[in-house]
């Protein structure tokens, strides 16, 4: 009884460590986005073996699921 009636509250830890996740997440896309802005063809450069549009991407599944 005790457990759902506490389930119903949500957990400081957690929203701390979501916030963390999406502060750093949001910097990183946002230096990327920011790079290719100057130079469009760095949308088409490797980085870390995949192209900087799937990162933007990778990136903007985890600021949406972290939310």
């Amino acid at each position: 009884m005790t457990g759902k009636y506490l389930g119903q509250f949500p957990s400081h830890t957690m929203m701390a460590c979501a916030r963390f996740v999406v502060f750093v997440t949001g910097s990183v896309a946002a230096l990327l986005l920011l790079v290719t802005m100057m130079d469009d063809r760095l949308l088409e450069r490797p980085l870390l073996g995949r192209h900087i549009v799937w990162w933007l991407a990778a990136l903007g599944v985890v600021l949406t699921a972290s939310r």
